[in-house]
């Protein structure tokens, strides 16, 4: 009797730890809570076009939320540092795949990016790790397994996925303002003007000067590469610190390169200079086309000069 009571005791213990741990995992934490509250207000203006693109391609609205919390935080004019563009931080290759005319239009823009999500939840059997790798680094890296080594990938994986959890440790399947009877109080942002050359000021309508005024390609493969950006940014640091001279990026960023391990058939660093910060479409017109992608650019000012490094690489 003191047996099985014993036994009976030990059952009852191991079922009170196991609803205590599916509690603990159930109840969201605080963090959860400030996510889930970070990405509600950052995507409230476009639940209309979330909710419509996510039936239509059968997504998961909370992983279109989660997409846009972490590549706009809801900015449908925003772009990055390598071109992508709106909410969902569609490259200009892509925008061309998917027929999205205004990358800026929010409903176009998430239209193209929930179309992306399904083509990579299709082709990875609804793996979310593989399918937002896909969509930062392309799918290439994810058939290697090379993503796993692109820092930017590293970090943006994790990150969609935390919001991803937090809206889902509600337990809701739609975010609160998307529920039904819940009214969206906000109506979308008007469309930004189309321009993909905009004032080359900006560093990120440099990346359109490279490729589309000059080399006539479109941003692909190795482009998409995060960490020979940072390569970019690590040469400039060192330029503007003087570290070295103009004339000693090409062997600076070969030498760079060649530590991370990267394979590159070809591999030009160009570093250009102008008082004038509109000045780099001239500057870059002057130097001889070079094959294969830009894998990195960086600006910086020096004593009142705008130097800008371009990296360009085949693999």
């Amino acid at each position: 009797m003191q047996k099985r009571s014993a036994v009976a005791g030990v059952i009852t213990l191991i079922h009170l730890g196991v609803v205590a741990s599916a509690l603990s995992q159930a109840i969201p934490t605080s963090r959860q809570a400030d996510l889930r509250a970070r990405a509600e207000a950052a995507t409230r203006p476009f639940a209309d076009a979330i909710k419509e693109h996510a039936d239509e391609f059968a997504v998961d609205p909370a992983l279109i939320v989660s997409v846009i919390a972490v590549e706009s935080m809801g900015d449908p004019n925003a772009v990055s540092r390598s071109g992508a563009m709106g909410l969902m931080q569609l490259m200009p290759a892509t925008c061309s795949d998917y027929g999205v005319m205004q990358p800026f239009d929010p409903d176009q823009n998430i239209r193209g990016g929930a179309s992306l999500l399904s083509r990579h939840s299709i082709r990875y059997n609804g793996d979310l790790r593989k399918v937002l790798a896909a969509y930062n680094a392309g799918p290439r890296h994810v058939a290697d397994g090379s993503w796993q080594r692109i820092p930017e990938t590293r970090r943006y994986v994790p990150a969609v996925l935390a919001y991803y959890s937090a809206l889902k440790a509600f337990g809701d399947t739609l975010p609160a303002y998307m529920k039904p009877g819940q009214a969206t109080s906000d109506p979308l942002p008007p469309a930004a003007p189309v321009e993909y050359t905009p004032p080359v000021r900006y560093l990120d309508t440099m990346f359109y000067v490279v490729h589309e005024a000059q080399l006539k390609v479109d941003p692909a493969g190795v482009a998409e590469n995060g960490t020979l950006g940072n390569a970019a940014d690590a040469l400039m640091t060192d330029y503007l610190a003087g570290k070295f001279a103009a004339k000693e990026i090409q062997s600076k960023a070969s030498r760079r390169l060649a530590a991370g391990q990267f394979q590159m058939k070809t591999l030009k660093a160009v570093c250009l200079t102008t008082t004038d910060p509109d000045g780099f479409n001239a500057a870059w017109a002057k130097q001889d086309p070079a094959p294969g992608n830009m894998v990195g650019l960086a600006h910086g000012l020096k004593n009142g000069t705008h130097v800008w490094i371009v990296l360009l690489a085949s693999v």
